[in-house]
């Protein structure tokens, strides 16, 4: 399912193109979510267990965290840099304040 994902984009007018996705899974496809969902899991396991030995708050719903911390915001953006080393098909951005749009 990794390596056969196609799909076909036709705009008006002009003839149908065919793709091969040569990265990542089809999206909407249930068992791409799956797998992505353990991927991740795997990739979080450590900052997770950190979230909770200093009473903090992680929560994530496939692609979105939420999580607290009192680190100051340079400890964050340095925590970050390393954190996006790990796996160059996953990157955490953050943003920050007394609200949050969701």
């Amino acid at each position: 399912m990794l390596e056969t994902s196609y799909f076909v984009l036709q705009l008006p007018g002009l003839k149908p193109k065919f793709y091969r996705q040569i990265k990542g899974g089809a999206m909407g496809s249930a068992s791409t979510q799956v797998l992505a969902d353990i991927y991740v899991r795997k990739w979080e396991n450590e900052f997770v267990q950190q979230q909770q030995q200093h009473g903090e708050l992680y929560l994530r719903f496939r692609d979105d965290v939420f999580l607290t911390t009192r680190l100051p915001q340079e400890r964050i953006e340095k925590f970050l840099l390393e954190i996006n080393k790990k796996d160059p098909n996953l990157t955490i951005t953050w943003e920050g304040g007394k609200t949050v749009d969701y």
